[in-house]
């Protein structure tokens, strides 16, 4: 006995019109259909139905692969990190980005509407976030108020590295990066996860939902990039320099007999 209420010829649209075998009733007044041509009717339904799953399990391995590419990428870049000598160039090179960025938060081109009050607002908050003195820039046109602004965060980096010493400094600039970009990589792969679900519910074919996803990804990677750096810049220009310690060596530590039978 089939029912017309069966989710699946509910959900295709399918009712009795479609079947030319005529309904039969049982003997508890039930009417169900049967014959050939509805066998054929619910093998085509079978056939697409499996056709679909197929295709939505090969657009999931599509998306676990973007998602794993990201995945080793960040992994490497990672380990290279931890294993280079030195982190500051690339801090200083990413200084006029996150100058550009900042600028265009407070000062808009497409929504320029009062300079003065969108500077001070600028300024206060570079203040209150960097501790660093922009009034002097006041005036300056937006084609050079983001390099302005990035020659000051760059002078404030050289100062702080000066105030720590390279070899802490260089260790605090790789502690400080790696735990913000791994404070922020689970929401990215939430993001993704996201982004994945929308698509897989939207009106995209195999190809053009994979394509789709691929472009997003590539996409919200560049914005995990860019607010990782966004958030660890002000971190590492207002961490507070270590008191007491005025040595670039850090002092050996001797351990007790007893303390190492408990660590042991």
């Amino acid at each position: 006995i089939l029912s017309l209420e069966d989710w699946l010829l509910q959900f295709r649209g399918d009712n009795g019109s479609g079947m030319s075998d005529h309904p039969q009733m049982d003997e508890g007044g039930r009417t169900f259909y049967a014959g050939p041509r509805l066998e054929r009717h619910l093998a085509r339904v079978q056939g697409q139905l499996e056709s679909d799953e197929e295709e939505s399990r090969s657009l999931s391995r599509q998306y676990w692969r973007v998602l794993e590419a990201q995945a080793t990428a960040y992994r490497r870049g990672r380990r290279e990190l931890v294993e280079s000598a030195s982190f500051h160039d690339e801090c200083q090179g990413a200084v006029a980005g996150w100058a550009e960025r900042f600028v265009a938060r407070f000062l808009p081109e497409s929504r320029l509407h009062d300079y003065t009050e969108q500077f001070d607002e600028m300024a206060e908050e570079l203040w209150l976030d960097l501790g660093i003195d922009c009034d002097r820039l006041y005036g300056a046109g937006l084609d050079t108020l983001a390099a302005d602004v990035g020659r000051l965060v760059s002078a404030r980096l050289e100062d702080a590295r000066a105030r720590f010493g390279d070899i802490r400094f260089t260790k605090l600039e790789k502690l400080l990066f790696l735990h913000t970009a791994d404070e922020m990589w689970r929401g990215h792969l939430d993001d993704l996860e996201e982004s994945a679900m929308s698509i897989s519910l939207g009106h995209f074919s195999l190809k053009a939902g994979a394509a789709e996803f691929g472009l997003r990804s590539f996409q919200a990677y560049e914005l995990f990039r860019a607010r990782v750096m966004d958030v660890f810049l002000p971190r590492l220009l207002t961490f507070p320099p270590a008191t007491g310690a005025e040595d670039e060596e850090t002092e050996e530590i001797t351990l007790s007999e007893d303390v190492l039978s408990v660590l042991v």
